[in-house]
C-alpha cells in the first residue's frame, strides 16, 4: 500500500470535493533508502 498511498489520497481528495478545478496540488512521497519524489500539479 505504501507505493499507492499518494494516489489513494489524491482519489479521496477529489471524490470528497477537497480539490477543485484550478487548485494547486502538491504530491510528495518517501520510500525506502531515502528515495523521494515531489511534484506540483494545477488541477
Amino acid at each position: 500500500m505504501s507505493s499507492a498511498s499518494t494516489v489513494v489520497a489524491l482519489y479521496e481528495a477529489v471524490t470528497t470535493g477537497a480539490i477543485q478545478k484550478g487548485d494547486f496540488v502538491a504530491l510528495v512521497a518517501f520510500g525506502g533508502g531515502l528515495t523521494w519524489a515531489a511534484n506540483l500539479i494545477k488541477w
